[in-house]
């Protein structure tokens, strides 16, 4: 979990987390209208797991989740994005499945405690280029 220590994470139902991150969507696009198109990825209903999607789906999956977090970098550092990380971390597991996106996204804010706290989640072991992170993910620091 990005926004909650693991005991908590447990406790807190996945319908919470989306209805929270929809309310964070809507947030920010009052302020960027761009971001609406993106709601569909954080609506209860239509869900498709990724386990059950072929390779073309989960190609187009990752092409939309992609553009979604390009989207949010810009708002990285406002709580209502926090939300919606946590929820594409939940449904979606772009922590896992889409490092390189999220990286991106996040870059521009190394020095941060939010930084730090991602890389605690973030699987970027498969990914050499991303290595040197991993002492931001020891020392729980973002990089100066």
């Amino acid at each position: 979990s990005f926004l909650y220590d693991a005991r908590d994470a447990i406790r807190i139902e996945d319908s919470t987390v989306l209805d929270a991150a929809l309310v964070g969507l809507e947030e920010l696009a009052a302020k960027d209208e761009g971001l609406a198109a993106f709601a569909k990825h954080l609506e209860p209903s239509g869900h498709v797991s990724r386990d059950f999607m072929n390779q073309d789906q989960e190609s187009e999956l990752n092409k939309e989740l992609t553009a979604f977090l390009m989207a949010l970098g810009p708002h990285f550092m406002a709580p209502a994005c926090h939300t919606i990380f946590e929820a594409l971390i939940r449904r979606f597991q772009v922590h896992n499945h889409n490092v390189e996106a999220v990286l991106a996204c996040v870059l521009p804010y190394h020095d941060t405690p939010l930084f730090a706290r991602l890389m605690l989640i973030l699987k970027f072991e498969r990914h050499k280029r991303w290595y040197f992170l991993e002492h931001v993910r020891k020392t729980r620091v973002g990089l100066k």
